[in-house]
């Protein structure tokens, strides 16, 4: 299995829906324990983007009709799946969106085991990981685990580098995959990660109900 040294870690973030398409998208990629690059930009919808989807990330359809739609970005996903795994927070969402525009991608490895695949999983998932890991949190919405864990003003911090003026806010695609790759790298940069990083945020991210707290977690 390829080390976690090795390979980066693509934190992805949609804003949209199976009802409008993916309308924005951000990407922060993990190096070594850091954010070591970035991408995001506006895509046109395929359907109706909802009142209640533009009230929640402040994205008008007008002001997409003249962009390329995600699918002309094939190259940089599959790209980008090829060199190291996906992670989001609440990662059915982003591989729900994601299998709407590409139902596979180009053939690959499986980076929890190795084997060789065409699926975009499995995801390092940061909802499920500071469940399994946190079990008394008040809540494990990325912006309440922001706040808990005081990275707020590096999240500012990053934003005002990384992402568009008026997209540094939750609920914008970059910013919150970047809020996503500080947990993340909060995580595997703590002793408890060094020795076996990709497959302890692998097994963490999973759904069963009998992982149990590492200890100092």
């Amino acid at each position: 299995m390829m080390s976690f040294s090795n390979a980066p870690i693509h934190v992805i973030d949609f804003e949209g829906s199976l009802q409008s398409g993916i309308v924005e998208y951000g990407i922060a990629t993990i190096s070594n324990g850091v954010i070591e690059s970035t991408h995001t930009r506006l895509c046109r919808p395929y359907g109706t983007i909802p009142y209640r989807e533009t009230a929640c990330h402040g994205i008008y359809e007008d002001e997409l009709t003249r962009l390329l739609p995600i699918d002309t970005d094939w190259n940089l996903f599959s790209s980008l799946r090829g060199s190291g795994p996906f992670a989001a927070h609440n990662a059915f969402t982003e591989h729900q969106l994601l299998k709407a525009v590409w139902p596979y991608t180009a053939s690959t490895q499986n980076f929890s085991d190795g084997q060789p695949s065409v699926t975009w999983g499995p995801w390092i998932d940061t909802l499920r990981l500071y469940e399994n890991l946190y079990q008394k949190l008040p809540s494990y919405k990325l912006e309440s685990l922001i706040e808990t864990f005081q990275l707020q003003e590096n999240l500012d911090a990053l934003s005002k580098i990384h992402c568009p003026e008026k997209r540094r806010q939750y609920h914008s695609a970059l910013y919150d995959a970047i809020a996503c790759a500080l947990l993340i790298c909060r995580l595997i940069n703590m002793p408890q990660f060094h020795s076996d990083g990709l497959p302890l945020l692998f097994k963490y991210s999973s759904y069963q109900q009998d992982c149990r707290q590492m200890e100092l977690f």
